[in-house]
């Protein structure tokens, strides 16, 4: 059996939990990922990102020149992860909801973007702990506005 994230964002499994043997846990929360087979959602231009983009891969196909998307209230995607990857080679920033945080490296401070660099190939993971948000997982350059 496997772990994965639907496209509604949901953490499932699949398969016999007689079959589930152990689970790396990290302060008693297990961090999902994007299931490599989830939805494009290709977002070439500065959007508020809702619920629905959550569970999937959202890319910035397509774009231009650097892109802002809004994330919406930590507390409505609780528990749900979705991976930003850079597919046009163009900046691609995370704001979070007024008065939260995106956390990366053990530090969040509330209004603040990441930046995923304008890379192709370039992702991150983030997941909503309901209060704000943590960078799970990335690959390339992910820096975060001081």
């Amino acid at each position: 059996g496997r772990l994965v994230v639907n496209n509604s964002g949901e953490l499932v499994y699949t398969g016999s939990f007689a079959a589930l043997t152990s689970l790396t846990l990290k302060n008693g929360v297990a961090y999902p990922v994007v299931d490599p087979t989830a939805t494009v959602d290709a977002q070439s231009t500065n959007a508020v990102l809702t619920s629905t983009s959550f569970g999937k891969n959202v890319t910035n196909t397509g774009a231009t020149g650097t892109i802002t998307w809004t994330l919406p209230a930590a507390a409505d995607v609780i528990g749900k992860v979705l991976r930003v990857q850079v597919t046009a080679a163009q900046i691609t920033r995370l704001v979070p909801a007024t008065g939260e945080k995106i956390y990366l490296g053990g530090d969040g401070v509330a209004n603040k973007y990441a930046q995923v660099a304008g890379t192709v190939g370039n992702y991150a993971d983030v997941y909503s702990d309901g209060t704000d948000y943590l960078v799970i997982g990335y690959s390339g350059v992910l820096t975060k506005e001081a």
